[in-house]
């Protein structure tokens, strides 16, 4: 960098010879001179019209010599524009947090969401070969985040207020992503209340009527409604139902859609919630008249009550065996197709033939990773998973990711909680 003159008030003055200073001329004839000196003692060759700015008052004039000979733009204009520009610099970095939200919100859940699928396939899976089963639960989700920045400048003064040409700029940033996860294994007391607490009835019941196909939930979740058993798939053992459960379950499936058949919920002596079956055509369908018929119901009443229980009764409730979490499980692990080898060489017992045909579960298994899964795991050297094109199995399998959210339900245990720090 190469100082050469001061201008004052419309004159060019040499700061080497601070007398001699004249017109606006004979001061750029003098400033030419000293240039084509200093082009000889450098050794650049010297541009016949040297970049000169425009006349500043009370400014330091400063220029550079460029490589190709050609003197540039002050660099004061530089500090200048910088300066001007840092403080909306500064600005675009002063939060982080709100921009986050959206993005992590939607991260976070899809992660924990894919977790919990691929915890449910591996517990049917594994009680398929007949292996324990354990689960862990989200506890909490820490995403933390820190971005810290410092921009800094400095110079040195050489005539008065005037900055030197010595501008030294500094910048430093760094960012921390640091996410913290907390798994809570259950185990003891807890996982056999979440394994062998059978389902409430009258939530089934909701579930059948109002959400999803009763064949689906019924036929999963309940071993008999009045004494009329349902039959099982588990590995290793085949159980047909009784012919008046699919004509129980097919006259369901009818009249949910047309408003003839309503759940009620009120309390009972003890203040339990307590859901009630309510014949609104108050027997003038005859596809209810015959549900009525085939669990016995007593004619002269439109309202049951759903209630745990075995065996026909007196008539005047609906009484219902429903299954346990482990058991709707196991009746999902016996109808994976495992391969023929597990099978001969003692691993697991065949595939149940006689599966009915509704739900629609279907599991494959192969030793090779599938290509298009809805949700697949390892487990013995091989791989389990629902294709994502079969929309009626992930439709079973969403109901029963929902009956694993039931059955861990728990108002005194503690609920996921996510916490992200963005200062």
């Amino acid at each position: 960098m190469i100082d050469v003159v001061k201008h004052e008030r419309g004159r060019l003055v040499d700061r080497h010879r601070p007398g001699a200073c004249g017109r606006i001329g004979r001061c750029a004839r003098m400033h030419r001179q000293r240039l084509e000196s200093v082009t000889r003692l450098s050794g650049h060759p010297l541009s016949p019209e040297p970049c000169m700015p425009r006349c500043l008052h009370d400014q330091q004039v400063s220029f550079k010599l460029c490589r190709d000979g050609a003197w540039c733009r002050p660099m004061k204009l530089v500090r200048r524009s910088f300066l001007t520009a840092l403080p909306g610099l500064v600005a675009g970095c002063a939060s982080v947090g709100p921009s986050t939200i959206v993005r992590d919100h939607r991260d976070y859940t899809d992660a924990i969401a894919d977790a919990a699928k691929r915890q449910v396939l591996g517990a049917v899976v594994r009680l398929r070969y007949a292996d324990h089963v354990a689960f862990l639960d989200v506890g909490q989700v820490v995403a933390g985040y820190q971005i810290e920045g410092v921009l800094g400048t400095g110079t040195s003064f050489t005539n008065g207020l005037d900055l030197g040409e010595d501008l030294r700029l500094s910048a430093e940033g760094r960012y921390i992503d640091r996410p913290t996860i907390t798994w809570q294994p259950v185990t003891g007391a807890a996982l056999s209340e979440r394994l062998l607490q059978p389902l409430l009835p009258g939530i089934l019941a909701v579930l059948g009527l109002t959400g999803f196909p009763p064949d689906m939930v019924f036929g999963l979740t309940v071993s008999s409604i009045n004494g009329l058993s349902n039959g099982s798939t588990r590995p290793g053992e085949s159980i047909p139902a009784d012919p008046r459960w699919s004509m129980v379950i097919d006259r369901f499936r009818s009249v949910r859609s047309i408003g003839v058949i309503g759940i009620r919920t009120d309390r009972d002596g003890l203040g339990r919630p307590r859901f009630v079956l309510v014949d609104e055509s108050r027997g003038a369908d005859p596809r209810v008249r015959e549900i009525r018929s085939l669990l016995g119901l007593r004619s002269e009443l439109n309202e049951f009550p759903l209630v745990y229980g075995s065996g026909l009764g007196d008539g005047s409730t609906i009484r219902m065996i429903t299954r346990p979490l482990l058991d709707v499980l196991l009746e999902v692990a016996g109808r994976i197709k495992v391969p023929a080898s597990h099978v001969g060489s003692g691993r697991t017992p065949k595939t149940v033939v006689d599966v009915p045909a509704l739900p629609v579960l279907r599991i494959e298994a192969d030793e090779d990773r599938p290509r298009s899964a809805y949700v697949e795991v390892d487990y013995g050297g091989s791989w389990f998973w629902i294709d994502e094109h079969d929309y009626a199995s992930k439709r079973t399998f969403t109901f029963l990711m929902l009956l694993v959210s039931l059955a861990q339900t728990d108002p005194g245990s503690q609920q996921p909680l996510l916490t992200i720090p963005t200062g």
